[in-house]
C-alpha cells in the first residue's frame, strides 16, 4: 500500500510541474466534441477531469480488491478455526480410541488362544483315537482319505437326480 502512495505522490508532482510549465497553453480554450454536443473549454479542465476519472477508477478497483481480500480472509479464518476445533476433537477422541483398540486386541488374543487350544486338543484326540497300522496291505477303502457325506441336497434341476 505504501508503494502505491509513493507512486501517486510522484505522479502528482510530475503533473503539477507539467501544469506550471504549460500554464499559458493549458488556460487557453479549445473546442471539444462530445459526440452529442460541442463545447469550448480550457485544456487544463479536460486534463484534470481525465486525471480525476483515472484516479476514481483506480480507487474503485482498489476498493473491490480490498473487499475481496477481506472476504477471503474471513473464509480462511473460519476454515482455520474449524480445523483447530477438529484437531482438538481428534485429540479428545484419541484416548478412547486407544482404549477400544486395546480391548479389541485383548479380545482377539483370547480368541486366538482359544482357537489354538482347540486345535491342540483336536490333534491330541486324533492321535489317541487313530488305529494302529496293521501289518500287510490295507484294504482299498482305508487307503484314501475318508470323504464326508454331502450336506447340501441336490437341486431339482440336476440331471443326475430322478424325480
Amino acid at each position: 500500500m505504501k508503494t502505491k502512495i509513493v507512486i501517486y505522490a510522484i505522479a502528482a508532482v510530475v503533473l503539477g510541474a507539467f501544469f506550471i510549465a504549460n500554464w499559458a497553453l493549458l488556460s487557453s480554450p479549445v473546442p471539444l466534441n462530445l459526440l452529442f454536443a460541442s463545447v469550448e473549454t480550457p485544456l487544463a479542465i479536460v486534463l484534470l477531469l481525465l486525471a480525476g476519472v483515472v484516479l476514481a477508477v483506480d480507487c474503485a478497483v482498489h476498493a473491490l480488491a480490498e473487499h475481496a481480500w477481506r472476504v477471503d480472509r474471513r473464509k480462511l479464518m473460519a476454515a482455520r478455526v474449524t480445523a483447530e476445533q477438529n484437531a482438538i476433537h481428534i485429540q479428545d477422541l484419541r484416548p478412547s480410541m486407544e482404549r477400544e483398540f486395546a480391548a479389541i486386541r485383548a479380545q482377539l488374543d483370547r480368541v486366538l488362544t482359544g482357537v489354538q487350544r482347540l486345535a491342540n486338543d483336536t490333534m491330541e484326540v486324533a492321535t489317541l483315537t487313530a488305529p494302529a497300522p496293521a501289518a500287510g496291505p490295507a484294504p482299498a477303502s482305508a487307503q484314501g482319505p475318508a470323504t464326508e457325506p454331502e450336506l447340501i441336497p441336490p437341486r431339482s434341476g440336476d440331471p443326475g437326480r430322478r424325480h
